[in-house]
């Protein structure tokens, strides 16, 4: 799927964002909450751990979904506010990811984390990524750049996990992630499990 390459905006100026109301609202919790709702909420596998994650909030976007075991600078230039960048189909060696794009390519486009079904190098940067980033691993190995990916927007799978462009992608410092296939409205499953375990914000426990 071609998609629009996006400028960063002039040095100085504020990132773009874009008016999610689902998203935001679910910042107000923890992963583990959502993960609750097991009707509509999938954990990916444990072996997707935060290399940086949202320390003291949850990082929740849009899953902006890339395939294949390269580095795809296309995709890097092309994703947008509101947005987790979400590669699959990775190699079980190279590394496809580096904490300096955060700051050259996702952050500035308003993206708000990273979770690659592989590698990251520069672990000893991973601490100072401009958004959360989630791996499978760390390793010095990477892997080639390409100008281009035609695989944008497909849909992906993650441990088994089936992941389409749009889909929620909730993360935090637990190291927990989860997809939540989602429309741009709550779904009545999540809006149900919430209401029974009465919603709280951060740092309340739900009653059992």
């Amino acid at each position: 799927m071609a998609k629009q390459i996006r400028r960063p905006p002039p040095r100085g100026t504020a990132p773009p964002s874009v008016s999610d109301p689902t998203c935001e609202r679910l910042r107000e919790l923890q992963v583990w909450q959502l993960a609750y709702c097991r009707d509509v909420v999938t954990p990916l596998p444990p072996e997707i751990k935060g290399v940086r994650p949202a320390k003291g909030k949850t990082m929740v976007g849009r899953a902006y979904t890339v395939d294949g075991p390269e580095i795809y600078i296309n995709a890097l230039e092309s994703i947008g506010p509101g947005e987790v960048y979400v590669q699959a189909g990775c190699s079980l060696i190279d590394s496809v990811f580096s904490p300096g794009w955060t700051h050259a390519y996702l952050a500035p486009r308003g993206a708000v984390g990273c979770v690659v079904d592989g590698g990251v190098y520069k672990s000893f940067e991973c601490h100072k990524a401009a958004v959360p980033l989630f791996s499978r691993f760390v390793s010095p190995s990477v892997a080639i750049n390409r100008a281009t990916s035609t695989t944008i927007g497909a849909t992906i799978h993650i441990g088994g996990v089936r992941i389409s462009a749009g889909d929620i992608i909730a993360g935090d410092e637990d190291g927990g992630v989860c997809s939540l296939s989602s429309p741009r409205t709550p779904p009545c499953g999540l809006r149900a499990g919430l209401r029974a375990r009465r919603e709280t914000r951060r740092g309340t426990p739900l009653p059992l």
